[in-house]
Formats: structure tokens, C-alpha cells, sequence
């Protein structure tokens, strides 16, 4: 059973699918609402988000990383959005802790399931 688990997360999780040697594509979510001057790393609860910018063809883009959508970055991606949130002196303690306390667990259980992948499948997934 945890054997199908594992495949089912494969065709989702960014990290675990290339152990899978599949793509996963993270988001390219752009908001016209969210504006540039927002600062980077601020929080949003409804739902749960942390906005970040980025360089899109030379151009610095506003964008928004959803808690949702953890699966579909990497760690080092999900360790920047919490640096930036950090970073972010007006986001009240306790949102912090809730987004940081969610994906670091995610980060946890990505580590065990990619630990867990060659002993259940053998050395290669595939």
C-alpha cells in the first residue's frame, strides 16, 4: 500500500517525481490584484500565501507562493519563501509559526518518503 502512496505523491511532489525521472512544473502564479509595492515575503491567510518577486524576462514580477502548493516547489525553494517571510518585520508572530511549522513538516516528510523510496522499489523506481 505505501508503495502506491509513494507513486501517487511521484506524479505530484516536485523532489520525490525526479526520483521518478518525471516533471513537475511549479506554478507561475501572477495576481493583478497583488501589487508591486507589496513587500516581499509579507503573508496572506485567505488563503494561506507568502508573496516573493522574481525576474521574468528582465522584469521584476510580483508573485504569490501558495501553502497549498508546497508539493510543487523544492526545498531549497520553500526555504527561501521562509527566509523572505522572516525577513518581513510587519507579519504577526503567530502566521509565522503556522506557514514555518507547515513546511517544515512537509520538508520532513519529503526527506523520509525520498529515504524510503529505494528500499521499497529497489534501486531504481522506474
Amino acid at each position: 500500500m505505501i508503495k502506491f502512496y509513494i507513486a501517487e505523491i511521484a506524479k505530484e511532489d516536485f523532489e520525490i517525481s525526479q526520483r521518478f525521472e518525471r516533471t513537475v512544473n511549479a506554478p507561475n502564479d501572477t495576481n493583478d490584484k497583488i501589487k508591486d509595492s507589496v513587500r516581499e515575503g509579507t503573508i496572506l491567510t485567505d488563503p494561506w500565501a507568502i508573496i516573493y518577486k522574481t525576474y521574468e524576462d528582465r522584469q521584476l514580477k510580483t508573485k504569490i507562493f501558495y501553502l497549498n502548493e508546497k508539493h510543487l516547489y523544492s526545498t531549497s525553494n520553500l526555504n527561501q519563501f521562509l527566509a523572505k517571510m522572516e525577513l518581513n518585520p510587519n507579519n504577526p508572530k503567530a502566521e509565522k509559526k503556522i506557514i514555518c511549522d507547515m513546511i517544515k513538516w512537509w520538508i520532513y516528510v519529503r526527506n523520509i518518503i525520498n529515504g524510503e523510496i529505494e528500499g521499497i522499489f529497489g534501486t531504481s523506481p522506474t
